[in-house]
């Protein structure tokens, strides 16, 4: 029996790990991803929705600018033709512009907020990408303190609170495989895994026993 396989060279991560043999890393979600992989779309998605959210609420502010700006003339407020008239209108007119200056400056903190978020977003796919986990870890931080602002302004949400614990999620688990020496640019060949996107592989655990993964194509044959 001879056995033909494509080999890899065994090198040792930082941490003191063997670059080969089976995954040893976590899989996103039980079996999507490998978590740089994870890292990386989790953000570039943040990211184009970060964009998006910036372009809205720029235009929500200076809609809530123009209104909150807006002046009428003498004339405006005679064509009313009595004077209670014309001072219930300015009265409307005067709490609207204020509710406008509200929204307006809401809108110009969130815009601060989605800027930095954009910031630390792109620098966390620029880690994940180096194996860096100090980006990552900036925007998991980042994200936690989105996560709970809006239980400290007062409209506190549940559902969003829920949807960013598992954006958080791949990020955390990233940082600590990083950190032990599990995943890294030299053990990234053993570590890369995708339920869709990468071919099966094939360990060879013993003469004449291969076991398939889901990683990097490894062409084997068995004679």
């Amino acid at each position: 029996m001879s056995m033909k396989s494509m080999e890899y060279a065994s090198v040792q991560s930082p941490g003191g790990i063997e670059s080969t043999g089976p995954k040893m890393g976590h899989k996103c979600c039980g079996g999507c991803c490998d978590m740089r992989r994870a890292v990386i779309i989790c953000d570039i998605i943040l990211l184009v929705g970060g964009v998006l959210s910036l372009c809205f609420e720029g235009i929500g502010a200076y809609g809530a600018s123009a209104v909150a700006n807006m002046s009428f003339d003498d004339d405006a407020f005679a064509s009313f033709g009595d004077d209670a008239t014309a001072d219930i209108f300015q009265g409307g007119l005067d709490g609207s512009q204020a509710l406008m200056k509200q929204a307006e400056d809401l809108l110009l903190g969130l815009m601060v907020i989605t800027s930095i978020t954009l910031a630390t977003t792109g620098a966390s796919i620029w880690g994940a990408i180096n194996y860096n986990y100090w980006p990552v870890a900036a925007n998991t931080i980042c994200l936690g303190v989105r996560a709970i602002l809006p239980f400290l302004m007062g409209a506190p949400s549940i559902m969003g609170a829920a949807i960013t614990a598992l954006w958080i999620y791949p990020h955390v688990v990233f940082c600590l495989e990083v950190r032990s020496g599990v995943l890294c640019r030299e053990t990234y060949g053993r570590e890369q895994f995708s339920c869709c996107c990468i071919a099966e592989r094939v360990l060879v655990s013993a003469p004449g026993i291969a076991v398939a993964e889901a990683g990097i194509p490894v062409e084997a044959e068995v004679v």
